[in-house]
């Protein structure tokens, strides 16, 4: 269990089951594996935990090739289109398209920190994807009354 996940489910109460797909615990997560990454290039961590967490998360809500925005599981996956196409050439446009972008991202992030080549360029997409979570909450409004919280 991440040090995050369990700040949130054993001292702060929170169901994991509720939280670990909303925009802000993805946001944190996502930072949070940002920093690790940057640590463990400085020599100062070999933890991942973070890490792995967000992909575990991005596995248990896969995206299929034949899904549409009425089938697809409740995941936000237009910040994580935005993040992927942000200084990029890629242009997604259907959801197959960005099924295959996620299954290469998940991955990518199981072999973090085997790929050392990749490292800066996974930290830097991790900080795009707290980046992108984040605007999303803020740009909508977007209020949690799941749990009771306003952004």
């Amino acid at each position: 269990m991440s040090e995050l996940k369990d700040f949130y489910v054993k001292e702060m109460g929170y169901d994991y089951g509720r939280i670990e797909n909303s925009l802000w615990y993805l946001s944190e997560l996502s930072v949070r594996g940002a920093v690790e990454i940057d640590n463990y290039i400085l020599g100062r961590n070999h933890n991942f935990e973070h890490v792995q967490e967000l992909t575990s998360i991005l596995e248990k809500y896969p995206l299929k090739d034949s899904d549409t925005a009425l089938t697809a599981p409740h995941f936000p996956y237009l910040p994580v289109t935005r993040a992927v196409q942000k200084d990029s050439d890629k242009k997604i446009k259907y959801f197959s398209e960005l099924a295959l972008e996620i299954k290469l991202l998940r991955s990518e992030l199981e072999d973090v920190p085997t790929n050392s080549k990749k490292l800066e360029e996974f930290r830097s997409l991790l900080c795009d994807f707290s980046r992108e979570f984040s605007n999303e909450r803020h740009r909508y409004g977007y209020q949690d009354r799941r749990l009771g919280l306003v952004a």
